[in-house]
């Protein structure tokens, strides 16, 4: 009984670890694309927490309110935020992460917000993110991501 009770609790042990693993690659994404504008962004760190064919996607609403989905490529991403950050100071944060793992695949689900400052309060857009992770060359790298932005 001893020994199964062990075993159980190795899992546990394993699990939690592999949570906070997963949610350390989040942040870490949050962390590349934050900063101030003079900061330039480590786009190789980022593209190695990702598959070579992953895709980002935001629901987001038209000029008419009605949804639909925008999907790019790591690269095309990083084409359409990189302008962005070089003349705007930009900071990402995530929280209130929820994890879900199987054998070779993962979600970690969180709700972020985005700020002019780190310091600051104010904060200028916040939604859910759901970050999609496989188990592939010996690592969990992101597969794909979807996010909405909360609508007041």
């Amino acid at each position: 009984m001893q020994c199964r009770y062990m075993t159980q609790k190795i899992k546990l042990i394993m699990e939690n670890e592999l949570k906070e693993y997963l949610i350390n690659k989040v942040n870490l994404f949050y962390q590349i694309i934050s900063g101030k504008k003079s900061h330039p962004r480590d786009w190789i760190k980022f593209k190695n927490l990702f598959t070579p064919n992953s895709r980002l996607s935001a629901s987001i609403k038209d000029e008419n309110g009605f949804h639909k989905v925008i999907t790019w490529t790591i690269d095309s991403y990083i084409e359409r935020v990189d302008h962005f950050l070089s003349e705007n100071d930009f900071y990402e944060i995530g929280k209130n992460y929820k994890t879900t793992i199987s054998e070779k695949i993962a979600q970690v689900s969180c709700v972020y917000e985005a700020k002019r400052t780190e310091e600051n309060s104010q904060i200028l857009k916040e939604g859910i993110n759901h970050i999609h992770f496989i188990y592939i060359d010996e690592d969990w790298k992101i597969i794909s991501s979807i996010w909405e932005d909360k609508k007041d």
